[in-house]
């Protein structure tokens, strides 16, 4: 096996959404987080391994699986290309810039599943595969609204009948290709004119859009796994959190994967957590078929319904790349397995704020663990914080 370049590049979803050939250029913010949490990479490499550090200027410096930057390039193997997230146009720039370096990569695969897969409608899919397959699910299952000359009054029906038929006061609003909270949307009902012709808008520009109650959010879940030869295999569950405004990720509770999967078990129940697992490998290898290799992350949340009863949504969403979640489970085996416990937490602020956070977690190392290592600059931060290491 060739050794894996690892490459951070969040936020590829908008991009997918382009034609081909269309430019795109990730927001502000994205390009921080590629410069701030590359590190985090390193969580994922071997031996073998290197990480792709990018800088500001637009240049890159290569460093090795325990993060020493490489002098001399021209002792590098072909490499395999590894990034975070596959994007054809995100590839193509990084092989011409390894190229300049004189490092040559080889490139993954792009295929089409790959591409379906990672449509919001896949989640939509999966909810269906599992009314079937596992439980009676399918009132959690988004309704779509399409770019046509009645759009407007199919959003005006839908959201009338989740109102009167379903009792609902609250819906969420989704873009087809977005997640980490981003693209998502919280209405109460019934909708004003003004934010009908907004939604409107947005559907055209979007190429669609999804429309699901929007129900009383207990804890936030994702089960983990990474697919290879056509077969999804389980590696883990996440339990991880979210803000209450944006949903976008805060950090992960570092836990084995017995405490965890003690702790939703008794929610769902043994055999139906096991059951559910399967089913889902069972879609990821009909839909997938040989044609990717990578991680895949399939969010759930646990909620209460109108009775007070907790309950899981097995299928929110599907990431069909590295997730945080996966790299909180190799923080916990790297730095607190077997019998530790802590949290996995990325953080945002203002600089210089993360870079005195980190000077301040290096004089406690005995508590936390840089995970990477702000400059004046950075405004993103993540690291560990042990509870305990028994």
């Amino acid at each position: 096996m060739s050794g894996r370049l690892f490459v951070f590049n969040p936020g590829h979803e908008e991009a997918l959404r382009l034609p081909q050939g269309q430019s795109y250029t990730p927001p502000k913010e994205i390009r921080r987080m590629m410069l701030d949490l590359s590190p985090l990479m390193r969580l994922l490499a071997s031996t073998d391994d290197y990480i792709w550090l990018p800088s500001a200027d637009g240049s890159a410096q290569i460093a090795t699986h325990e993060g020493v930057l490489l002098e001399d390039l021209s002792v590098l193997p072909p490499l395999l290309l590894t990034p975070w997230a596959l994007e054809p146009r995100f590839i193509e720039q990084v092989r011409r810039q390894a190229t300049s370096l004189g490092i040559r990569l080889l490139a993954p695969e792009v295929s089409s599943g790959y591409l379906t897969l990672s449509h919001r409608r896949s989640a939509t899919d999966l909810l269906e595969y599992l009314d079937k397959h596992w439980a009676r699910v399918e009132e959690l299952a988004p309704r779509w609204i399409m770019p046509t000359g009645e759009t407007e009054r199919a959003l005006r029906e839908l959201l009338e009948g989740f109102r009167l038929r379903q009792g609902l006061r609250e819906v969420i609003v989704k873009r087809p290709y977005t997640s980490s909270g981003r693209g998502v949307m919280a209405y109460d009902l019934p909708l004003s004119d003004e934010k009908i012709s907004s939604l409107v808008a947005a559907c055209a520009r979007a190429g669609g859009l999804s429309v699901e109650p929007r129900l009383r959010l207990v804890q936030d879940w994702a089960a983990e796994y990474y697919y290879t030869e056509g077969e999804a295999r389980y590696i883990g569950l996440s339990k991880f959190a979210t803000t209450a405004t944006t949903g976008a990720y805060t950090g992960n509770e570092l836990q084995s994967e017995q405490a965890l999967w003690a702790e939703l078990s008794p929610i769902v129940g043994e055999a139906e957590l096991e059951a559910l697992v399967h089913a889902h490998q069972d879609f990821l290898m009909v839909r997938l078929g040989r044609g990717y290799e990578g991680y895949i992350g399939i969010d759930m949340f646990v909620y209460l319904d109108d009775a007070g009863r907790q309950k899981l949504h097995p299928a929110v969403e599907i990431n069909v790349r590295c997730t945080m979640g996966v790299l909180a489970l190799m923080a916990y085996e790297h730095h607190l397995a077997p019998n530790g416990s802590g949290t996995y937490q990325l953080i945002y602020g203002k600089p210089p704020t993360m870079r005195q956070l980190y000077q301040e977690h290096l004089a406690q190392r005995d508590v936390f663990v840089p995970l990477t290592f702000p400059s004046e600059q950075s405004a993103f931060y993540a690291y560990i914080t042990r509870s305990n290491t028994r």
